[in-house]
């Protein structure tokens, strides 16, 4: 999963990604299974399509797109009924404006909001969402302790676990929201449910509004940096890295230590002027490799608040170099990959429960040398043992890690 793809603002934007109002009802039968509806310019050039994919659990779709909450997000209207757990699943079709032909979207956002529950005295109902991730990252708060994460396959899962209400339905409890974003798809499917310990039928009112947020506490916590990684030849250290677009950053240093506990600058990287695409950075280290030589980079606000990247770490022969080495060795959401490359290839690291299962997998660009790979997102995977496997030039590399 390319989880560092993409990077969120740190604010949420001012304006959503899509906007979904005004259903019109273009094939079968009104708020049922295969429901087709059509929502008109969601974006410049843009029509969507609404699917009603499916409904379990006995739930009934009382609307399609309710009036509570933001005009411009989709938000259906379930009814739930007793001592019942179930969804209404969607596909999103977007289309060339005026035709039925899929259009690829650079970027698809999807949060839902107010995933919440409500005591009612006779049970609890608790909601939740299901959306697909193919190819782009899930962000949310690590902290907020009220949505349970949880990702197999290609479904990313938030679950209500407080039972909390929060009247209304708006974008200021972030403890119960998450984000998707997607990339260069043309349909999404998600899913909003709910399930229900209560002897009554309970309304709940759902909604997934196409836009980014930030978060408190998330993998996305560093502004701006989208990744950091390194490379040797020759014994030359060459360091890249990217920054997002927008950036509030004034100054990069790249810093450099023998010993991971204390750090020195040997560079100043000024930013470049901000525009609408990402940039690309590198710096390389002149200095003959010897022993074992970590760096960061130390990021700097225009506000003067600093921030640090990932730390990497490089080996010179002779300095008990593995070819493969995940640190740190118990994880919570990020860490480096360290490879040893005999050529350019491209390779997968892979998470293994001890099981057999495969939980994890992303893809990595190796360049021939010694190659650091900063690697996240772990945090969703549940405490406990795993192997992480790499293939390279033939040979297969495992170490354990534990993640808590």
């Amino acid at each position: 999963m390319l989880i560092l793809s993409f990077i969120s603002s740190v604010t949420a934007f001012c304006q959503p990604d899509y906007d979904f109002r005004n259903p019109v009802l273009i094939s079968g039968t009104d708020k049922q299974t295969g429901a087709v509806y059509l929502f008109q310019n969601v974006k410049s050039g843009v029509d969507a399509t609404v699917i009603i994919k499916d409904i379990t659990g006995g739930i009934t779709l009382n609307d399609i797109d309710g009036p509570s909450g933001y005009t411009e997000a989709l938000q259906p209207v379930l009814q739930v009924p007793p001592l019942a757990s179930g969804y209404v699943e969607f596909d999103v079709n977007f289309l060339v404006a005026g035709t039925n032909t899929p259009m690829i979207q650079t970027e698809i956002p999807a949060t839902p909001i107010d995933v919440d529950g409500q005591n009612y005295g006779d049970g609890i109902v608790k909601e939740f969402d299901v959306l697909q991730l193919t190819n782009g990252y899930v962000n949310y708060d690590m902290l907020g302790g009220e949505l349970n994460m949880n990702m197999t396959g290609t479904w990313v899962t938030g679950s209500n676990v407080a039972g909390l209400d929060y009247p209304g339905v708006d974008t200021t409890p972030r403890q119960v929201m998450f984000t998707t974003v997607n990339a260069g798809i043309s349909t999404f499917t998600f899913r909003t449910g709910a399930t229900s310990s209560s002897l009554t039928t309970r309304q709940r009112l759902r909604s997934v509004y196409f836009k980014k947020f930030a978060y408190a506490n998330s993998f996305l916590s560093i502004p701006s940096l989208v990744s950091f990684n390194g490379n040797t030849r020759d014994k030359k250290i060459a360091l890249l890295w990217s920054i997002s677009p927008g950036t509030s950053l004034k100054e990069i240093q790249v810093e450099k230590s023998a010993d991971p506990s204390s750090f020195s600058a040997i560079a100043s990287v000024p930013v470049k002027t901000k525009n609408s695409v990402t940039d690309n950075y590198n710096f390389t280290d002149n200095a003959v490799l010897q022993g074992n030589v970590y760096y960061r980079l130390k990021m700097i606000t225009v506000n003067e608040v600093v921030h640090y990247s990932n730390v990497l770490v490089f080996h010179a022969a002779g300095s008990n170099k593995q070819a493969f080495k995940m640190y740190p060795s118990v994880i919570n959401d990020n860490a480096t990959v360290n490879i040893a490359a005999s050529k350019n290839e491209q390779t997968s690291l892979q998470l293994v429960d001890l099981n057999g299962r495969s939980v994890y997998q992303k893809n990595i660009s190796l360049q021939e040398g010694d190659n650091n790979v900063a690697v996240s997102g772990f945090s969703r995977l549940p405490q406990g043992t795993y192997i992480a496997v790499v293939n390279t030039s033939g040979i297969l590399y495992s170490q354990k890690i534990m993640i808590r």
